[in-house]
């Protein structure tokens, strides 16, 4: 016997493994085997359906009857409502910063499963979007929601079995390794190293984002160049200052522009000036394509007497923004830094 007491009638609720915009919470204990089952009013009216309790908490949760009358029809006919075919939990690191979104099984021959993902994959962005930034499916769901199951979502993806990166679309291009340039010419899949050490950042304007080691100082800032427009910046360094002057350090510079007056050949120039002036040997120099950007990388060596140099240059395949990357590294760590980056980066006008 319970009081049928109500304490929120309508509210929204996030968790790792589900984000619902009508819940109805109440103090009817909800345990394994209960989710599914009916939350009846006195007169044995179904006012929601019961699928969460927290005995700590003393939380129960019921999805409103009204927000599954409107997809009833569709599942008695045996469609998908909302889903990629993906059985998914946020994750989070040590800290609690969100990693990403866990992929715990794939329903076979469903959306995801035809792009290729895999159990055991974590998806870290959809439709530009990081994905489990909370710890919860909020992201992860507003983008489905927003887009709807049949729509082409881009998605990166990071395969702990392989420590590699993926890029691809649901409803669209299946998932490939991003390759990354390395010393000595060619590219190779890329490494993302340890994903509990890094994190997504976006810079102050929201439209650039790319993955650096967590514990680096940022500048997130926009900034004017030497052609006039306004660049979104990423910088990430264990010390910016020592990094903008010296090659002491590792770091990342990432800026992006859709009204740059400048290109590609202008910005290996400007690196190009910095490369001969430090005693840097260009080591190789080749196309780069990761399914987003039609771009050209140049690798260096002995820069400073001591540090590999990446610059990498070009345009979005839309062609409506110009994005640079360059990365100074110094040991094993901070190649997979780069490549962990180069996996990552992404931009949005």
């Amino acid at each position: 016997m319970t009081k049928g007491i109500i304490s929120k009638a309508d509210t929204e609720m996030d968790t790792q493994w589900a984000s619902i915009d009508h819940v109805i919470e109440h103090d009817a204990r909800i345990r394994g085997g209960n989710s599914g089952g009916p939350l009846v009013d006195t007169k044995g009216r179904v006012v929601g359906i019961n699928y969460a309790g927290n005995d700590t908490y003393d939380t129960n949760l019921a999805i409103s009857a009204a927000e599954a009358r409107e997809v009833l029809d569709q599942l008695a006919k045996g469609e998908n409502v909302q889903s990629l075919g993906i059985n998914g939990t946020a994750i989070t690191d040590d800290e609690g910063n969100g990693l990403g979104i866990w992929v715990n099984s794939i329903a076979s021959g469903g959306i995801a499963d035809k792009a290729g993902v895999e159990p055991g994959d974590l998806l870290t962005r959809m439709e530009g979007v990081s994905l489990g930034t909370d710890g919860t499916m909020a992201d992860y769901c507003d983008v489905l929601r927003t887009h709807g199951q049949d729509a082409t979502l881009a998605i990166d993806v990071y395969r702990p079995s392989e420590d590699v990166y993926y890029r691809g679309q649901m409803n669209g291009d299946p998932l490939e390794a991003v390759s990354v340039p390395q010393a000595g010419g060619g590219t190779s899949s890329g490494g993302a190293g340890d994903p509990g050490s890094f994190a997504t950042v976006v810079d102050d304007s929201g439209s650039l984002a790319v993955d650096v080691d967590d514990s680096w100082e940022l500048n997130t800032s926009t900034f004017d160049a030497f052609d006039g427009a306004s660049y979104a910046r990423i910088e990430a360094s264990p010390d910016l200052d020592a990094y903008n002057s010296s090659w002491d350090v590792p770091g990342l510079s990432v800026v992006a522009s859709n009204a740059a007056g400048s290109t590609p050949d202008d910005w290996f120039a400007l690196y190009q000036d910095v490369a001969d002036s430090s005693g840097c040997t260009l080591d190789s120099e080749d196309a780069f394509d990761d399914g987003v950007h039609d771009a050209t990388y140049r690798y260096y060596t002995g820069c400073g007497g001591k540090a590999d140099f990446l610059v990498l240059s070009g345009y979005s395949k839309a062609g409506d923004y110009l994005v640079t990357l360059s990365f100074t590294m110094l040991t094993d760590a901070d190649v997979d830094a780069m490549n962990r980056a180069v996996g990552s980066f992404y931009a949005e006008f």
